[in-house]
């Protein structure tokens, strides 16, 4: 019977010698695991949603831990198709959950492959919904999947999920004991996800930052610039998240390499409404006779004919700053700068300050 399977799949060709002598005798087909067919006809039928014919092939004996020329098991073609049936049904047959393909990947990092191809070169592209990807990894974590194996490039999962953006995956990650990666380099988890997650992130997103707070307790991070996590989150304009690192208690005066505090970077940036926040909060408005009077530097940077809320951020500067005798190296004052950009409303409002 298991011949003719065989024959309907695919040509000749396309079996190993050793499973084409096995399949004509009528013997179980067991290719060993550490020789494994070029191409492998269970890998293949799952890949291509051939499923019917892969269930005929689980239950006619077909070895389950049989590899294609990748190094592909069985497992992981039903994960990356996403089909919770068959890898239940795999897993029933003994499929081993921690075999790695030739790339070091075990098929937990399956679930988070968007593309992979089939033994002719054929790209397949997923289309499931986070919702499924995350059953299929919930069920692999519950059946002893190793979420700290690394793949070739001596990544680890939660560093290919952080790296996709996937936080549910990530959430799910950590909620089973994958400790958070806290070293001074570019696999920092938290860094790296500040650098993915959008400008404005939803409450599910605030949520989900919120427990990696939970399990961080090290905030003094710092990347080759200097630039901590507030700083990280300043740059990206991320102000829900700024005012979680503000609550969280890291330091706003803290400078980077370039002796830049969290306030000045927002302005640099044009992120008002962070620096609003940071000064209503308590950060310290350097007002020294250098390059990073914060004041000085605005009125230098700031359009000539700044918006409403540009200006009522120069009022709010004004209120907080009682000394205004600032002058830089050529002896130019807050109102001698502001009149050489031609900023008439700044010039203006420095005259009623008096």
């Amino acid at each position: 019977m298991l011949d003719g399977i065989l024959d309907l799949l695919m040509d000749r060709p396309f079996l190993s010698e050793i499973q084409l002598a096995k399949s004509r005798s009528k013997t179980r087909i067991e290719t060993p695991s550490e020789k494994p067919a070029q191409k492998n006809p269970l890998v293949y039928s799952i890949l291509m949603k051939e499923l019917q014919t892969a269930r005929t092939l689980i239950h006619s004996g077909f070895d389950v831990n049989s590899t294609d020329e990748d190094g592909r098991t069985p497992l992981m073609a039903a994960v990356a198709i996403n089909d919770l049936e068959i890898a239940k049904l795999l897993v029933e047959k003994k499929a081993n959950i921690n075999a790695v393909d030739h790339q070091k990947l075990s098929a937990i990092f399956y679930t988070m492959k968007s593309r992979i191809y089939t033994n002719s070169g054929i790209g397949i592209y997923r289309k499931s919904r986070s919702k499924e990807r995350t059953a299929m990894a919930e069920f692999l974590i519950q059946k002893g999947a190793n979420l700290n194996i690394k793949d070739s490039n001596d990544k680890t999962l939660l560093d290919w999920t952080v790296g996709e953006g996937n936080f549910d995956f990530v959430e799910l990650l950590i909620e089973n004991g994958v400790p958070i990666n806290q070293s001074n380099d570019d696999k920092n988890t938290l860094a790296r996800i500040f650098a993915r997650m959008e400008k404005n992130p939803d409450e599910k997103e605030q949520t989900f930052i919120k427990l990696l707070f939970s399990k961080v307790q090290d905030l003094s991070y710092k990347d080759s610039e200097g630039c901590n996590y507030l700083c990280l989150s300043i740059k990206k304009g991320n102000f829900p998240i700024t005012k979680l690192l503000l609550e969280k208690g890291i330091n706003p005066d803290e400078k980077d390499n370039r002796s830049r505090t969290a306030l000045f970077i927002a302005l640099e940036e044009r992120e008002f409404e962070i620096a609003k926040y940071l000064i209503e909060n308590g950060a310290p408005i350097n007002q020294s006779n250098d390059d990073k009077n914060i004041l000085a530097r605005l009125i230098r940077t700031i359009e000539k004919n700044p918006d409403e809320k540009e200006q009522t951020f120069i009022k709010l500067l004004l209120n907080k700053i009682q000394d205004l005798s600032y002058k830089d190296s050529e002896g130019c004052n807050y109102l001698c700068l502001s009149i050489k950009r031609g900023n008439f409303p700044i010039t203006k409002l420095l005259l009623e300050k008096g």
